[in-house]
C-alpha cells in the first residue's frame, strides 16, 4: 500500500528544532519558518497520519482470524490487551507503533471515540499525551491533542486509488514568560500523494500561520504557503 509521508521529510522537519515551550519565542526568520514546520508537522502532519492509520487498523480488525495471521503488510505485529485496547506496530519499516482504545466500535461509527497514546512515527515520539479521533461525519473526523489543538482531517479516496486529504486546524501553545504561539489553516490544507521516480511523496496545498503574542499583543508571525507546484513560501516577521 502506498503511503503518504517519506519519513525523512517528515523527522527533518519535527528535528529541526526542538518541540517544547521554551521554543515559542523564536529569535530570527530561519527559526521562525522551522517552529512553522514543526507545528504543521504537528497538528497536520501527525492527525493525517493517524486517521489514516486508524482507518487500515479498523479495516484489519474487520478481517477473518486467518487473513488477520497472514497479513505482516499492513499490521506487523498486535497485542491484544483487552477491554478492546491493542498495542499496534504498523508497516514493515515499523513505520508507526500505537496503542489504541477503540471503545468497540469501527473508527467509521457515528459515535466512534478512538483514543491513540505512545505513539511513534519512525524514530519520532509524541509526547504532548493522548489522540482523540472523534465520530466521522462525511468522511471527516475531528482529531485533538490534549489541549495543543483540534484538527478536522477529511478523506478524498481518489480513483486512482489513493488518499487525498483535506485538513483544518487551529492550536495554541503557551509558554511560561507571556509568550503565546497560535497556529492554524487558512482554511482546508491539502496532502496529495504523488509518485516521483518510483517514490511516493506528499504534497501540500494552501496555507499555513503561526501568530506569536508577547503578553497578548503581536509579536512575531509566520506565514506559509503551499502551492499545487511543490513551492513553500514563508513571510515572516524577521525577513
Amino acid at each position: 500500500m502506498k503511503r503518504i509521508f517519506i519519513l525523512m521529510a517528515l523527522l527533518a522537519a519535527a528535528s529541526a528544532c526542538e518541540i517544547d515551550h521554551e521554543y515559542v519565542e523564536p529569535v530570527n526568520s530561519l527559526s521562525l519558518q522551522r517552529y512553522a514546520d514543526v507545528k504543521r508537522f504537528e497538528s497536520i502532519d501527525i492527525p493525517t497520519f493517524a486517521v489514516e492509520a486508524a482507518l487500515e487498523f479498523d479495516a484489519y480488525l474487520k478481517l477473518p482470524d486467518e487473513q488477520k495471521a497472514s497479513d505482516k503488510i499492513v499490521v506487523r505485529y498486535m497485542t491484544d490487551k483487552g477491554e478492546n485496547v491493542y498495542g499496534v506496530l504498523m508497516h514493515e519499516n515499523q513505520y508507526i507503533q500505537f496503542l489504541v482504545n477503540t471503545g468497540g466500535v469501527s473508527i467509521w461509527d457515528v459515535n466512534a471515540v478512538w483514543k491513540l497514546q505512545d505513539i511513534v512515527v519512525g524514530g519520532y515520539a509524541v509526547e504532548d499525551g493522548e489522540i482523540a479521533m472523534f465520530s466521522p461525519k462525511d468522511s471527516c473526523w475531528s482529531v485533538q491533542l490534549e489541549e495543543l489543538f483540534v484538527s478536522k482531517v477529511k478523506l478524498n479516496p481518489t480513483a486512482e486509488g489513493y488518499n487525498d486529504w483535506s485538513v483544518e486546524t487551529r492550536g495554541t501553545e503557551t509558554a511560561s514568560d507571556g509568550i503565546t504561539a497560535e497556529f492554524m489553516t487558512a482554511g482546508p490544507l491539502r496532502i496529495r500523494e504523488i509518485q516521483e521516480n518510483n517514490y511516493w511523496n506528499m504534497a501540500y496545498e494552501g496555507k499555513f500561520n503561526v501568530s506569536i503574542f508577547r503578553d497578548g499583543e503581536p509579536y512575531d508571525y509566520c506565514y506559509v504557503t503551499y502551492s499545487e507546484s511543490k513551492s513553500t513560501v514563508y513571510k515572516t516577521s524577521r525577513d
